[in-house]
């Protein structure tokens, strides 16, 4: 049985809207300044037009903004089908961040926000986020067992679990965009003689380095172990909202938040010892939201503060130097 948001009753995959684009350094910034400016009721003809005149793209372009911006949590949806910029695309991308008026990271410049980004497409979020959108990233992350992997290995995967949940797809071609859209995201493509090809360093997921090509061929695999440029912070922010949606009281084991669907450890691929040194300084990193328990075999986190926000967490990722600028 299918563990998690993909296995409920009545779950409706999404595996198109992106219009096969990864999204680039500039459009989630670029359309939260839309967004908070001129308002997006993309339901209409004539909003429609506005925005490929005011972000400066074909219509194509447009619908993939707004995919991004709804999948990585930056807007969320309004009344009449439009769209609002989130609390976290507040923070992070317009001026309640109050980092120059322009949000604590309105440029896309800190990995900080990557790994955030990463955490809302892949992760159990907060509890009301929607998964559907970013259904083949969720999976991947956390249903998806092979370590290497090509685009026919994952195509094949996804149709088998498809059958087996009931799912309708429109065509195995639609799917294979959507796969193909996912490693671009994160592992930038080759040409014939190997060489990476430019146009695909522009999404910012790829400086992760989660996905990498696999040596020696067209596959790929996921880089375990730590990821040195994962502030705590963020991981705090991502446990703070893991937890939330558990709804299982203020005690969470650290198997749990290593091997559960959704959790902090598989999202981000840190593995057991790679969880439990981070939930070692979990009680800084969360600012007292939460504390770590190793005693008499017990290895668990406690709520301890709940007045602390994940929001507010996040915001202690920017004042931390792990959070520091990449380089230009």
């Amino acid at each position: 049985m299918l563990r998690g948001p993909l296995g409920e009753a009545g779950f409706s995959p999404k595996f198109s809207g992106h219009e096969t684009f990864p999204f680039r350094y500039g459009w989630l910034p670029k359309y939260v300044a839309y967004v908070r400016t001129q308002g997006d009721s993309s339901n209409s003809n004539n909003s429609l037009s506005d925005a490929m005149v005011r972000l400066g793209v074909g219509k194509n372009m447009v619908s993939s903004m707004r995919y991004w911006a709804l999948a990585t949590g930056i807007c969320e949806p309004d009344s009449a089908n439009g769209v609002k910029v989130s609390e976290l695309g507040k923070w992070l991308l317009d001026d309640q961040g109050d980092r120059r008026k322009g949000g604590l990271d309105p440029y896309l410049e800190y990995p900080a926000t990557m790994w955030v980004l990463h955490w809302r497409l892949a992760g159990l979020a907060s509890p009301d986020f929607d998964k559907r959108r970013s259904t083949t990233w969720f999976w991947a992350f956390n249903h998806f067992s092979a370590t290497a992997f090509t685009r026919d290995s994952m195509l094949s995967e996804l149709e088998a679990l498809s059958r087996d949940q009931g799912w309708s797809l429109k065509s195995s071609a639609t799917l294979r965009r959507d796969i193909d859209c996912f490693v671009r995201c994160y592992a930038a493509s080759r040409n014939a003689r190997g060489e990476m090809i430019e146009d695909t360093l522009e999404c910012p997921l790829s400086e992760l380095s989660l996905i990498r090509p696999a040596p020696g061929g067209r596959a790929f695999e996921f880089a375990l172990g730590d990821k040195p440029s994962l502030p705590d912070s963020v991981f705090a922010f991502a446990v703070a909202e893991y937890v939330a949606c558990l709804k299982s009281g203020a005690a969470v084991s650290l198997d749990a938040l290593t091997y559960d669907v959704g959790s902090p450890g598989r999202v981000f691929r840190l593995g057991e010892n790679g969880v439990a040194d981070r939930l070692s300084r979990i009680e800084e990193a969360s600012l007292g939201l939460f504390a770590w328990v190793d005693t008499a075999g017990v290895r668990q986190i406690q709520q301890t503060d709940q007045r602390v926000s994940p929001i507010g967490i996040l915001k202690q990722a920017y004042r931390d130097r792990g959070a520091s600028r990449h380089a230009a």
